[in-house]
């Protein structure tokens, strides 16, 4: 991972979650897609602490995990349906608006 440097408690956090669907009860359940929506889901949450303007960019995204734009905006979509993360929408317009020319 070039840009990715993940903090000691942030990759205990991710295993926890990673295990958490293989040992509860369901160990060779968990689909391809789904593990896909979780890596996603923590690549989201660490891109958001690090670069906050940058996760507005699916053309970005997608340039550096190396997938198509539309398959960006599927996981996006997906991620907030599993793991759904509140949104302000006046935060996320005023930060959009700090960069408007």
């Amino acid at each position: 991972m070039d840009g990715m440097v993940f903090s000691t408690e942030e990759k205990a956090n991710m295993f926890d979650q990673i295990a958490g669907h293989f040992y509860s009860r369901n160990f060779g359940q968990t689909s391809k897609i789904d593990l896909e929506v979780l890596m996603f889901n923590f690549y989201l949450r660490h891109m958001e602490r690090i670069h906050p303007h940058a996760l507005n960019l699916d053309y970005l995204i997608s340039k550096e995990l190396g997938i198509t734009q539309q398959r960006v905006r599927n996981l996006r979509v997906k991620s907030q349906l599993l793991y759904p993360v509140f949104l302000s929408w006046r935060d996320a317009l005023s930060r959009l608006l700090e960069h408007a020319r």
